[in-house]
């Protein structure tokens, strides 16, 4: 099943639906102002470059790549939740 993949594989074997599911959470995390905010309200920022694309269960754990089980973090905070 496509959901157990990665974000990256699904990239590297399905660009389209690869590019669907990151607009969704893309625009599912857009304020009216057109500003994206991470999922923990602590960053906003008009630039997609300063975010990425999270699982909040992790594959490792059961997790699936569908649009209910990823958020939008930054770059930092995606860092500091891999240390915990």
């Amino acid at each position: 099943s496509i959901e157990k993949l990665s974000l990256n594989q699904i990239k590297q074997i399905n660009y389209p639906f690869f590019k669907k599911i990151s607009d969704e959470i893309y625009k599912k995390a857009q304020d009216k102002d057109g500003y994206y905010c991470s999922s923990s309200g602590n960053y906003r920022s008009k630039y997609r470059m300063h975010f990425e694309i999270d699982h909040i269960i992790s594959l490792s754990k059961g997790g699936l790549t569908t649009i209910q089980n990823l958020q939008l973090l930054s770059r930092w905070e995606n860092r500091k939740k891999g240390l915990l």
